[in-house]
């Protein structure tokens, strides 16, 4: 505990938020929270002979050192807040500043939320490999600021497919996978579960221990959490009061290192609102959804199908306000065809449709291939394209002069 006291002590936290975060760690018997607050005052006593000496001070572990901190410090242990007049708070600089142009703002997190196949794990790495290399996000928002180190915790894909996905992003973005030395990959989860016989002790100490340690010895920019509901094992789904207790000690953490947050997390399934934009409500779990600051909210507009997906884009935050709803279509290609997966990208505005255009060339050599007229169906399943996309391209064909229709079937001009 004195230890982990000075630990914090060196990264100039408050004796009030170390008495917070220590408080969390379990032992028993529980330490009150003068015992806490000796340990505290003695490990700030230590790490000043450290930074005065270059060695840890001998002191007796529950000395009390002289009140030498700042005034606003003795205020917030006095209080447990520190009160800011207006007049102080509008001279600071805490004006919006977007990593990502017109979309995301830095260090607020972030929930990239959607249902099932919505492609959320592959737009966070899309969004680490941009924040780490300066290309555009989604190959259409600008990068903004200092490129960034990425740590991304991924629980569910596992460590093949994360190398595959993250492999084929880069492809896409023209990035040698050899120059990539700015993302960790974890492939777990740290666990926040919580202590139903003490809500306040509410973070595992292991799982504390070992992400701060890393953090500082890494450094990190943003952290990924993916997904989310793993890291809240033993929150109740129905308990936001548990749910919000978990998303605020893992946003403290990362505060701590001045960390930017981005979880990934799942969206209720509702047969009611299929093929339509998600909203902040559709998250699963109560809590989630009033904790969110920042969301990218995906669900699918058309049905899934050969590895393509027509998808909604919802945008926005607290800080940016109301980014958007965008369409984005995303091809990766068939799931038995490893090698040639891919990472396909298209972006429109909430009032278009994904460019037919791009798919006229995979008709096009479809219809060359039969050479005889066929069904949509068929001619579908051979350009890797959902039937609703392929009959519409197939129209717009036969209308430019392309393409011919006899009895319900399309084959190339024969004019």
């Amino acid at each position: 505990m004195f230890r982990a006291a000075c630990h914090l002590a060196r990264h100039g936290v408050t004796g009030h938020e170390a008495i917070d975060l220590l408080g969390h760690v379990e032992a028993d018997p529980a330490f009150s929270e003068e015992e806490l607050r000796h340990k505290i005052e003695s490990a700030y006593r230590s790490v000043d002979a450290e930074d005065e000496f270059g060695v840890e001070g001998s002191h007796n572990e529950f000395d009390i050192i002289p009140d030498d901190r700042l005034e606003d410090e003795k205020i917030k242990d006095k209080y447990g807040f520190t009160p800011i007049r207006f007049c102080d708070l509008a001279e600071m600089d805490l004006d919006v500043s977007f990593a990502v142009e017109g979309l995301l703002v830095d260090k607020e997190g972030l929930f990239i939320g959607g249902r099932e196949k919505s492609f959320k794990t592959g737009i966070a790495a899309d969004l680490a490999l941009s924040l780490t290399s300066g290309a555009p996000f989604l190959d259409r928002f600008n990068v903004l600021g200092e490129r960034k180190k990425v740590a991304f915790f991924t629980a569910e894909i596992g460590l093949r497919a994360a190398k595959g996905l993250f492999s084929r992003i880069c492809r896409a973005k023209g990035i040698a996978v050899e120059t990539v030395s700015d993302i960790d990959i974890i492939d777990t989860l740290p666990s926040f579960q919580l202590d139903p016989k003490n809500p306040k002790r509410s973070i595992d100490p292991a799982a504390i221990n070992g992400l701060m340690q890393y953090f500082k010895d890494a450094l990190p920019n943003v952290a990924v959490f993916d997904p989310l509901y793993l890291a809240m094992t033993g929150a109740s789904v129905g308990d936001m009061y548990a749910i919000g207790g978990v998303l605020n000690n893992m946003n403290k953490i990362c505060r701590l290192f001045d960390i930017w947050p981005v979880f990934c997390h799942h969206a209720r399934k509702d047969q009611a609102k299929e093929f339509t934009p998600m909203d902040l409500g559709d998250f699963y779990g109560s809590g989630v959804s009033a904790f969110a600051r920042q969301w990218l909210l995906l669900s699918h507009a058309e049905p899934f199908y050969l590895g393509k997906a027509s998808l909604y884009m919802n945008a926005g935050g607290s800080a940016a306000g109301d980014c958007g709803l965008w369409r984005v279509g995303i091809t990766e290609g068939k799931s038995d065809e490893l090698l040639d997966r891919k990472w396909g990208i298209d972006v429109l505005g909430q009032d278009q449709e994904v460019e037919e255009s791009n798919h006229e060339e995979d008709i096009l050599q479809a219809l060359n291939y039969f050479r005889v007229p066929q069904s949509t169906t068929s001619i579908a399943d051979y350009a890797q394209l959902d039937v609703s996309v392929a009959k519409k391209v197939l129209i717009s064909l036969v209308k430019s002069g392309q393409a011919d229709m006899l009895n319900g079937k399309f084959q190339i001009s024969t004019e």
